[in-house]
């Protein structure tokens, strides 16, 4: 028996006549079902195409009639996985700024999965922190992600921001932001030309963050760019 990284509990694993008579070699399991039960899985059929957000009907949502009419020659698709409720806030707290970054492996295989269901993709690119907030934590959260989902990437920007923690921004202040991002070498600026590119985060809440950084790279030359987020 394993313990669940999050609750501590012995997972009990479940054997199949078919497993034991194959001697299936069993993958270990770091979380237990109560605890995967309380992330919750988004319903493509009630969210937003554009954004992913959760609503009554699969229109297009306000926010994203506004900016689509910003940006009338970008069409902007986002794939959130999972609601942002109560229990992913708290996961996020323990994640990223506790230092616990053990509890990635409870939902690094779903994020392996959405991003290889994303046809035609030929690089994932991970948002990058600033330099601040990277000296403090110690680590870029969506870096540590894809390594536990076992996905290649390529650090392809780099954040110039203050750092100045977003959590702590009203909804306005977010919109409001300059472009932060940039290419960060020589080596992104050929890597980018004619790619198909998938852009990753942790939450999405008003946007803006995101749409920064497919923006710099549609301007550097990708052929498209896709965006996934953990969280919405």
């Amino acid at each position: 028996m394993s313990a669940c990284i999050w609750c501590q509990k012995e997972i009990a694993i479940k054997l199949s006549i078919t497993d034991l008579l194959m001697f299936k070699k069993l993958q270990p399991r770091t979380v237990c079902e109560s605890c995967m039960k309380r992330f919750e899985l988004l319903d493509f059929s009630s969210v937003c195409p554009d954004c992913s957000r959760r609503q009554t009907s699969s229109e297009v949502c306000s926010d994203c009639l506004k900016w689509r009419k910003q940006s009338p020659d970008y069409l902007f698709r986002h794939q959130a996985i999972f609601a942002y409720n109560a229990f992913a806030k708290e996961w996020m707290e323990r994640f990223k700024f506790d230092g616990d970054i053990r509890v990635a492996s409870m939902i690094a295989p779903t994020l392996k999965e959405a991003v290889e269901k994303i046809t035609n993709v030929e690089t994932v690119v991970p948002i990058p922190i600033a330099s601040s907030s990277l000296a403090k934590r110690g680590f870029n959260q969506m870096e540590i992600m894809l390594n536990y989902a076992g996905v290649k990437y390529s650090t392809l920007l780099e954040n110039r921001s203050s750092g100045e923690n977003q959590a702590t921004k009203s909804r306005l202040e977010r919109l409001a932001m300059e472009q932060p991002f940039k290419l960060k070498d020589d080596h992104a600026v050929h890597s980018i030309k004619g790619q198909r590119l998938v852009v990753v985060d942790d939450v999405y809440t008003t946007g803006r963050t995101i749409r920064y950084a497919a923006e710099c790279l549609v301007d550097a030359g990708a052929a498209s760019v896709q965006t996934v987020s953990l969280f919405r």
